[in-house]
């Protein structure tokens, strides 16, 4: 790793640190979001960022539409995941379980999306194959399994939600929050907290966060991603002495993993501890879903949102003219360390130099224009686990 990569690494963990400690957040949990862009006013939007499933990274430079959804890989298990068969149906099938399990793999897919199709193509195979005393019972029993887990599931996900527009809500929300639970009161009753950081003194050791470390995307100190080269003005920065101190007048902790109607926990918990669920040869495996590198191994749990913002950022570098009109032409892309593209509602970044070249800059915000400021990452494989204890602690 080049030098410059280091510093702007240590300077970047550094500011991670400063930011949990001086929230009071946790760090097996946080990240930041560096998405460049305010609070959406819209639902759907937030519904976006929400559903969004995070990197292994303390810091993500997030914009929407970059990562997965975890509605869409949600729905896509039920393609690989085969619904359970009752006792009844074991017993009944006798030796013919083998042969019907094994033509259920050369159906269609969309036989497996309606529930219909399913009990006809199996009413057809079963007249076809089984002795006439035992199919009529067969298909009884067939006909009332298909309201198990995964069926009811998908059912209840093609009922509730509509999978090429998910956001747009006209079924039902895709999540039980609404941008007006922030807005209208909840962040207004966030406390004031500040943060300060020196790069003399402040640490940057991040070995005993969740992540270890690590930022997805490009971050460069003039510019939200980029060509990922640094410049020089970014390397004069990172190497020389930083002080920033920020104040946020408010601070809202909400918690936004609250999945509307089309989610089945215990669908989600069927696929996670069902290997022998999993049909062979579908390219979405359990492996490939919740294995260590899989889709479903994180998830945003909740939004840090802030309101009332203003940093004051000051480098002790000696900065040329050159180098200043330089900074002046990069810093329309954003300024670490609080990056915003949208200049709306009154967010502003403004750059000076003192008498001999130092840098100072102050961004601010007013209240009544919160911004995202990072998220609570939740892990799935321990998530399933915790609502099985609280499912067995209930019953």
């Amino acid at each position: 790793m080049a030098e410059v990569d280091k510093a702007v690494q240590t300077l970047q963990n550094m500011w991670y640190m400063a930011v949990v400690n001086g929230l009071g957040l946790n760090k097996s949990s946080f990240m930041l979001l560096q998405s460049g862009t305010p609070l959406p006013y819209e639902t759907n939007v937030l519904w976006q960022v929400i559903d969004a499933l995070p990197p292994k990274a303390l810091t993500s430079v997030m914009s929407l539409g970059s990562l997965s959804s975890f509605y869409h890989n949600y729905g896509s298990l039920f393609s690989p995941v085969f619904a359970p068969e009752s006792d009844d149906f074991k017993r009944i099938m006798g030796d013919q379980l083998n042969s019907w399990q094994d033509y259920q793999k050369t159906l269609p897919e969309d036989v497996f999306d309606d529930a219909d199709k399913e009990i006809k193509a199996f009413s057809m195979w079963a007249k076809r194959h089984l002795p006439s005393h035992i199919s009529s019972s067969a298909i009884s029993i067939f006909s009332k399994d298909i309201l198990n887990i995964v069926n009811a599931s998908r059912e209840k996900y093609r009922a509730n939600s509509d999978f090429l527009h998910p956001f747009e809500g006209k079924k039902g929300p895709l999540y039980k929050i609404k941008i007006s639970d922030i807005t209208q009161g909840a962040i207004a009753h966030g406390p004031k907290k500040e943060i300060h950081l020196n790069s003399k003194t402040s640490s940057s050791d991040v070995s005993s966060t969740w992540a270890k470390g690590g930022v997805s995307g490009f971050l460069s100190i003039f510019s939200l991603g980029g060509s990922g080269n640094y410049s020089n003005t970014t390397r004069k920065f990172v190497s020389s002495d930083i002080t920033i101190d920020a104040t946020f007048q408010h601070v809202l902790n909400v918690q936004t993993f609250m999945p509307g109607d089309w989610y089945n926990s215990g669908f989600l918990n069927y696929a996670f501890k069902g290997k022998s669920a999993w049909s062979v040869g579908n390219p979405l495996t359990w492996e490939s879903v919740f294995g260590p590198d899989g889709n479903l191994q994180r998830f945003i749990e909740g939004l840090i949102i802030v309101d009332g913002i203003e940093i004051v950022m000051k480098s002790s570098a000696i900065y040329s003219m050159e180098d200043r009109k330089e900074i002046n032409s990069q810093i329309k892309g954003g300024i670490w360390p609080f990056f915003s593209t949208n200049a709306s509602g009154g967010f502003n970044s403004a750059v000076n130099f003192d008498d001999q070249g130092r840098m100072i800059v102050k961004t601010t915000c007013p209240v009544g224009s919160p911004a995202i400021f990072g998220a609570n990452v939740g892990n799935f494989p321990a998530y399933i686990t915790n609502q099985n204890r609280q499912a067995s602690t209930v019953a």
